[in-house]
């Protein structure tokens, strides 16, 4: 497998480098708490034609581990940040297709790897019942590696793309006392990716690496669950929404002439459980 090879890890080392530095100086904040827990969560991706007939699917279980810190400052702001590491092995049900054009379905597998970092801030105001509007930023990266597969025309090569996007993110979090010593909290908001890429470098796929952007679309997210002393467990919803990339000629020796490629309108949904501790 083929982890992120290209996908602008200086960027991302640094972006950790900075995060960390920051939490480790909790003096500087009158009040915080620091989760860290492992997700499950089943995860499916849907690609589609211009018809809006589905392409592919791909579906199956991924697992991860993350960290967020709850920053409060003496005026009520606030400054969550979270990262997360997630990754698995999924079902492929879809096509496989040659530089002619010719399809046949392929039923194989797609193992992920991905990286998420978000930075949210806001407002926290209320007593027994807290309510925080928050707006934030976001990235996210992933490799998607897949696997070869055996059709009617023979071995379909696998090969990976690397995404990656940023997004903005807006919503509205609701905590409460459930009973002593625990609390439930709730939130839900939308995200706007504001630059998304799909970049793939195989031979297998094309003469020259290609660089896809997919264009931007809404997408929603909520979580909701209870902290019990230490303990946090919570079920989520999330998700990402792009259009249809503008499409991309790369001329071909081989054949000779210029193949089109283009990244195909494109859902993921994930549904899973977050649990873990906090300090």
């Amino acid at each position: 497998m083929k982890f992120m090879s290209n996908m602008r890890q200086p960027v991302l080392l640094a972006a950790v480098f900075v995060l960390v530095s920051g939490i480790s100086d909790v003096q500087a904040f009158t009040r915080g708490d620091v989760d860290v827990y492992g997700l499950a969560e089943r995860f499916t991706w849907k690609e589609f034609d211009d018809a809006g007939g589905r392409l592919l699917k791909e579906s199956g279980p991924r697992f991860g581990v993350g960290v967020a810190y709850a920053h409060e400052f003496p005026n009520h702001l606030t400054l969550k940040p979270r990262i997360e590491l997630n990754g698995g092995s999924v079902d492929y049900e879809g096509q496989a297709c040659n530089v002619f054009g010719t399809c046949v379905p392929s039923n194989t597998e797609t193992d992920y790897f991905g990286f998420k970092l978000e930075i949210d801030a806001g407002g926290r105001f209320g007593s027994s019942v807290k309510v925080e509007p928050f707006g934030g930023l976001g990235i996210r990266t992933w490799a998607r590696d897949i696997n070869d597969s055996y059709t009617s025309l023979g071995l379909a090569a696998g090969y990976t793309e690397q995404w990656m996007t940023f997004y903005g993110r807006v919503g509205l979090r609701m905590d409460a006392d459930f009973f002593k010593g625990s609390r439930v909290f709730f939130e839900a908001g939308a995200k706007l990716p504001v630059y998304t890429e799909n970049y793939i470098d195989d031979a297998d796929v094309s003469a020259e690496a290609i660089t896809l952007e997919p264009g931007n679309k809404p997408s929603l997210f909520a979580e909701a669950g209870v902290k019990l002393h230490r303990f946090k467990i919570s079920a989520f919803y999330d998700s990402m929404r792009f259009k249809k990339s503008p499409s991309v000629v790369v001329y071909d020796p081989s054949l000779p002439g210029y193949v089109t490629y283009h990244q195909p309108r494109s859902d993921a949904d994930m549904f899973g459980l977050r649990i873990g501790v906090s300090f």
